[in-house]
């Protein structure tokens, strides 16, 4: 077994599935944490509200990454992303990180 569940479950691009599932849960995190309520949550990021909800409860594989990570710019939060280069003996595509910052996830 893997760190990567949706490795170990066979997906194609199990390090997108777990980005994205990522991101999702920090959305959820901020909604919560301010008690925005779905409806408003999904004006402030501009999806229909239907589409949020499915987003929110982890139907969010047609979901484009990038539509992700800028829900959580529209709910207040800055992004940013480092580009760096890979070991030049490394044979293998760089890899995505998301990591959130001073976003404590409740347990």
């Amino acid at each position: 077994m893997s760190c990567n569940p949706y490795a170990d479950a066979g997906y194609k691009n199990p390090e997108l599935w777990l980005q994205k599932a990522n991101v999702v849960s920090d959305i959820r995190h901020i909604i919560r944490s301010r008690a925005i309520t779905p409806s408003r949550a999904a004006r402030m990021v501009g999806i229909p509200l239907p589409e949020f909800r499915d987003i929110i409860k982890g139907h969010f594989g047609d979901v484009d990454l990038t539509k992700l990570v800028d829900c959580l710019r529209r709910l207040g939060h800055d992004i940013e992303i480092t580009i760096k280069p890979l070991p030049e003996l490394t044979k293998k595509p760089g890899t995505i990180t998301i990591r959130p910052h001073d976003l404590p996830h409740s347990a």
